[in-house]
Formats: C-alpha cells, sequence, structure tokens
C-alpha cells in the first residue's frame, strides 16, 4: 500500500512531493478507503479521491468524519458517520523521547512541570504531549477553521487510566463551536504511541 498510487484525484496532490511523503500519502489513502468500504460498504463515496483541503486536512465525503496518521512503517485510518460522531482525530508517533529543545517549544509551563515530575519513567511522556496535541489539532481544527498550536491547549494526563483531558487556552475568535476541553485516551504499544479523541454531537 506504501507503493501503490492512489486515485487519479489524489496523485495530484503529491505529484511535486519527495518519495517519502509520496509513500505516506499513499498508505493513508489505502487504509482511509478501507476504512470507508468498511463504514459506508460499497457506496460510491468509499471510492472518491480523498483530495487534500486548505487546512491541509483530508476531504472526506459528505456525512462523514476521520482521521489519518502515519509513523514508521506503521499507517492507519479513522471514519465515523457526522451523524453520530461530530468530529474525530487520532495520531501515531514512534514511542522516543523527544530532544528537551523540541518539548521546550511545545509543552507549556504545566506539562512541563509534569514532564520534571515523572522524568524517571520509562514512558517517553514528551512523544505523548506530542502526539495527543496533534489528535486535538485534528478533531478541533475542521470545527472551527482554525488551526490550534502546541502551545493553545494544555494536557492533563492520567497515566493509570490511560487518558488525558485537553484544556484549549487559545481558542478561535468567535469559533462556531465554542470548545473549551476535550478527552481523549492513549495507549502505548510495540514501540509506538496511540492517541486518539472524538466529539460527540450531545457533548457541545
Amino acid at each position: 500500500m506504501w507503493t501503490t498510487p492512489a486515485l487519479p484525484g489524489e496523485e495530484t496532490n503529491i505529484s511535486k512531493a519527495v518519495e517519502k511523503r509520496k509513500r505516506e500519502f499513499r498508505a493513508g489513502r489505502h487504509c482511509a478507503h478501507q476504512a470507508l468500504t468498511q463504514l459506508l460498504g460499497d457506496a460510491p463515496e468509499s471510492q472518491r479521491a480523498i483530495r487534500i483541503g486548505k487546512s491541509r486536512g483530508p476531504c472526506w465525503p459528505s456525512g462523514v468524519v476521520g482521521s489519518i496518521s502515519h509513523s514508521g512503517e506503521h499507517c492507519s485510518a479513522a471514519v465515523a458517520l457526522s451523524q453520530n460522531i461530530l468530529s474525530l482525530g487520532h495520531d501515531i508517533e514512534q514511542a522516543r523521547p523527544l530532544d528537551t529543545n523540541v518539548y521546550n517549544m511545545i509543552c507549556t509551563q504545566n506539562e512541563r512541570d509534569f514532564l520534571a515530575r515523572h522524568q524517571h519513567t520509562e514512558l517517553p511522556l514528551s512523544t505523548l504531549i506530542f502526539s495527543a496535541k496533534e489528535s486535538i489539532h485534528k478533531a478541533y481544527s475542521p470545527l472551527n477553521d482554525h488551526m490550534l498550536d502546541f502551545l493553545d491547549a494544555e494536557l492533563t494526563i492520567n497515566l493509570e487510566e490511560q487518558t488525558f483531558l485537553a484544556h484549549i487556552i487559545n481558542p478561535k475568535a468567535k469559533p462556531a463551536y465554542n470548545i473549551t476541553e476535550m478527552a481523549g485516551r492513549f495507549c502505548i504499544d510495540g514501540g509506538y504511541i496511540y492517541t486518539g479523541i472524538y466529539i460527540r454531537p450531545n457533548e457541545l
């Protein structure tokens, strides 16, 4: 799936991309179409081109929300009907710590304090924070047409329950959806970190 060409309407989005980007894009679209087929069956929408939108995210068929992520040799897609799930985001990262200069750029002071309190754990918590914020961005951005910066959300992480709560501390002015908190889950397995978050219509 990493080398098989995507649909013609999708390949145009990567015509000038480097080979690594082409591999990731093709694998992501392959996973997305498989997920859509599981969700929609043989409906034509499951095999229509998933183009890149103006915010650089996937343009899903009408009535569908979704998320694509890839890291290393892992790739996945998640989709749902918008009547059940208003928005969702997920992310995969290799389970290794970020460099200090990187996590200082993406972590708030409270998050850096959290990392300091757990500095002796074997878990790559800095990468967990990075991944969770990627998931948050993917779920928030389509709803409000606004890209959150890493410092626009602050996490409270429960390691025992493998959950996180995101506090949106710098939301878009006059957003379509006034989202102040988002709850998600994570797991670390097989050398990878997986994070995910979704918002139901009745939660807003």
